[in-house]
């Protein structure tokens, strides 16, 4: 095995990267790419061949500081948010996109909110370049562990279709809803309704207070292992006006997660500073229970879809607070959550099926490629 520069092993083809702006975003059949995966499908395509595609900057790089790598092939469009390498005959594609999402950036990496690996960085990365017939069975091996995980986490994802199927029998759709539920605004019915906090914070290691933002926010869970410490003077000062309980709503309200949420349960929730990109939803429990607001987000996308011509879609305050939805009576919005919560314990055990799996993943990714 030898250690090789990343672009020994393949050609950057990053100035053949378009972004397309809004009004030139035609709906179509070819795949559109950014940093976290597919965005859209669109009317015309740049490349075509088989490619891999690594984040360069708006992704959320890990807990472990690993960078989103994955593999294209055929007719597509990139945007100007993930870096394009053509792999040379000396390394096969898989290969290479598995040895770049084991990759450590920890220290290639900058920007405090939108993390950037700069093409410049990129170049300085080392790849471990075996012969191509090891190359091929190492693949092999990771590719089996990789189908398990999917196929895990699959399971896990029917868990969330059959909550949303539950919440569209018991209340049906805002557009035809299950029953003749009174409507109001949620300003009217919660206590606070605000986001985080508007620039950043000097981080400082120690303090077990955390300055959580839209990255943090995935899979039903705040990540406090990406959330940088801040002063607690930092803290103090800005956590009074925006002072996440738990209970609380969460939901990612700027940027590609737009609509994410989550409701806050964890121990460190009352030493969490939020960031603007998400917003906090304090609901009067007696008439709104946060776990069904939480599940009319996500089987309404209507209520967080932003029609914008900017890259950065928001949610704004404003259009949270006019907001009307339905509101069933609240012991049948408390049924609902009885059930979440007794999904959630099914898909508790499922993620630890998935935990131990990706253990195994790691391992064996650990031995090829450290």
């Amino acid at each position: 095995m030898e250690i090789v520069l990343l672009e020994e092993c393949c050609e950057i083809l990053d100035s053949m990267r378009i972004p397309i702006t809004g009004k030139n975003r035609k709906k179509g059949p070819y795949p559109y790419y950014g940093a976290n995966g597919l965005q859209d499908y669109v009317a015309d395509y740049i490349f075509d061949e088989e490619l891999v595609l690594l984040a360069e900057d708006g992704g959320n790089f890990g807990s472990k500081k690993r960078p989103i790598a994955y593999k294209v092939s055929g007719k597509c469009w990139v945007n100007n948010h993930a870096h394009v390498l053509r792999p040379k005959k000396c390394i096969n594609v898989d290969y290479l996109c598995y040895s770049l999402m084991f990759y450590k950036v920890g220290g290639m990496v900058n920007g405090a909110t939108r993390m950037k690996l700069t093409q410049a960085a990129m170049r300085k990365m080392l790849i471990p370049l075996r012969p191509l017939e090891e190359q091929k069975t190492i693949v092999k091996i990771l590719n089996k562990v990789h189908i398990l995980i999917e196929q895990q986490q699959k399971q896990i994802d029917r868990f969330d279709d059959l909550i949303k199927s539950q919440f569209v029998e018991m209340f049906g759709t805002l557009e035809k809803p299950a029953g003749q539920f009174p409507q109001n605004t949620l300003k009217n019915l919660c206590r606070k309704i605000t986001d985080g906090k508007h620039g950043g914070c000097v981080v400082k290691e120690g303090t077990k207070r955390y300055f959580v933002g839209a990255r943090e926010i995935y899979d039903d869970e705040v990540h406090y292992d990406t959330a940088p410490e801040i002063s607690i003077e930092e803290f103090e000062k800005d956590y009074k006006r925006c002072n996440v309980e738990k209970g609380d709503f969460l939901i990612v309200n700027t940027g590609a997660t737009i609509g994410k949420s989550v409701i806050a349960t964890d121990d460190r929730t009352e030493h969490t500073l939020l960031q603007k990109s998400v917003a906090l939803i304090k609901t009067e429990k007696n008439v709104l229970n946060p776990v069904f607001l939480k599940w009319c987000y996500k089987v309404n996308d209507e209520l967080y879809k932003v029609d914008s011509a900017s890259a950065q879609p928001n949610l704004l305050l404003s259009k949270i607070n006019a907001t009307i939805i339905y509101v069933p009576p609240i012991t049948l919005q408390n049924d609902f959550a009885v059930l979440v919560q007794q999904v959630g314990r099914m898909k508790t055990v499922a993620h630890k099926r998935l935990e131990k799996m990706q253990i195994l993943f790691d391992s064996k990714m650990q031995q090829y490629f450290m």
